[in-house]
């Protein structure tokens, strides 16, 4: 808990510097801050309204969100703090997002998205479980090169850093990317069916 509210401080401290002293800043032909910014923005916002066309504002505001908090947190291990990627952040994550389909298929929808969202109980568990399983993959990999004497001065190292890297992307990109596919099929919305006229069919049964 003292680890996701270490990162969100400072996740909140990195917004408010760059939206005072770099987004003023803004220049049509952007510096590689700029770019960086500009393109992870665009990336998730370009998966909001690919996966859902309908309503995809809030969507995009989220999974950013929660696709950069997932990547700063699981990066915590490097500099020692294990807390992060063992205290339940998974399930909470899994939970909340569960809550934004949901309530995005009751505003879109009323109780047809309820429905949609309600059928996929299992959710939040299998969001948690896939981020778990990313965790748990790159701890085994990083702990069984440390336990190798051969490999254990130099090696870990680099391995460390690199799984570390590789599954907090997957991670993020994970979450991001299921979050935005089952909210956009609970607030799709479908046509109404057109109902036949009765004197069509009146006419087809007697011709």
């Amino acid at each position: 808990y003292i680890s996701s509210l270490v990162v969100v401080g400072a996740l909140l401290l990195a917004a408010i510097l760059l939206r005072v002293f770099v987004i003023p800043r803004f220049k049509m032909v952007p510096g590689k801050l700029q770019m960086a910014l500009e393109t992870a923005v665009g990336l998730f916002d370009g998966m909001a309204k690919g996966n859902s066309p309908h309503r995809n504002k809030f969507l995009g505001a989220y999974i950013f969100g929660a696709g950069v908090y997932i990547f700063v947190g699981t990066l915590f291990e490097l500099f020692g703090f294990q807390a992060i990627t063992t205290g339940g952040h998974a399930i909470s994550l899994g939970c909340l997002s569960y809550g934004v389909i949901l309530v995005g298929g009751i505003v879109a929808n009323g109780a047809k998205g309820a429905g949609k969202a309600l059928k996929d109980f299992s959710l939040p568990i299998s969001m948690s479980f896939r981020m778990f399983g990313a965790l748990l993959s790159g701890l085994l990999v990083t702990e069984l090169v440390y336990y190798y004497v051969s490999l254990s001065f130099v090696v870990p190292v680099v391995v460390g850093v690199l799984f570390t890297l590789l599954h907090a992307l997957i991670q993020a990109y994970v979450l991001t990317t299921l979050t935005s596919m089952f909210y956009g099929e609970t607030t799709e919305k479908h046509a109404p069916k057109p109902k036949k006229n009765k004197k069509i069919k009146a006419e087809t049964v007697n011709n």
